[in-house]
């Protein structure tokens, strides 16, 4: 069984409810013909000129983009643009584009990164005011809907857990939310992060995982149930 399908959703989710205005016509709980065919089938599809794919592979990733881009740019109009220019890019050269992806989320997070990262330079070079940058990102919360926290009794704990999260660094927050609300494999995880390989993304992980158990565990005598089930599962799907 892959990494991937082992892997259970957990409560982490980007601290940051915007989104694109259209997000209404993607519901990812319609069936679409494509759901049923893998990234590399769809990839390859939309490679060949399909523009059907084309738009489904728009429709379904434009919102995680504009999320994934609000960590680094607070501008809404200015990640419009960044990811217009992403898709405008993948259409206008896509017969030369890599046949062999990892998976279609990842590819488009590099993307993003890197036309996000070529806005930055810009406006820098444009003397624009750069407040527009946001120098925090990757704040994770926790969905107050997960059935490890339905418990009255259990809120203060997840308050320490939250502290402890704002501790980490961005790096170590990108890393999680990665791997436990985007979904993707250590190897993705080290692609978009541009990290030396797999290896090292799981590092990353495990030592965040270490750090919020250090940090939560000072502030108590003993680990609580919900930080005990926290840490066991995310510890269990890191090695599985």
């Amino acid at each position: 069984m892959s990494e991937q399908s082992k892997k259970e959703p957990l409560a982490f989710r980007y601290d940051s409810d915007l989104c694109f205005p259209h997000n209404s016509l993607w519901n990812p709980d319609k069936r679409n013909s494509l759901d049923l065919k893998g990234d590399k089938e769809v990839w390859k599809m939309f490679r060949s000129g399909d523009d059907e794919a084309f738009g489904y592979i728009y429709m379904k990733y434009a919102n995680l983009l504009f999320k994934f881009g609000l960590q680094y740019i607070k501008e809404r109009e200015i990640l419009k643009d960044c990811i217009q220019d992403v898709f405008i890019s993948l259409k206008k050269n896509r017969r030369n584009l890599t046949s062999d992806v990892l998976s279609i989320k990842s590819y488009l997070y590099k993307a993003m990164y890197r036309q996000v990262m070529e806005r930055i330079k810009k406006e820098k070079r444009q003397y624009i005011d750069l407040s527009i940058v946001n120098s925090q990102g990757f704040d994770i919360s926790i969905s107050e809907e997960s059935r490890l926290i339905s418990e009255e009794y259990l809120r203060e704990r997840i308050k320490q857990i939250k502290s402890a999260l704002g501790k980490l660094s961005k790096k170590q927050k990108q890393a999680i939310l990665h791997y436990y609300y985007d979904g993707l494999t250590h190897q993705e995880i080290a692609y978009v992060m541009e990290m030396k390989n797999k290896s090292s993304a799981r590092k990353l992980i495990y030592r965040a995982l270490h750090e919020i158990r250090e940090n939560v565990s000072k502030k108590t005598r003993s680990i609580s149930l919900i930080l005990t089930i926290l840490l066991v599962s995310l510890l269990f799907h890191l090695f599985s």
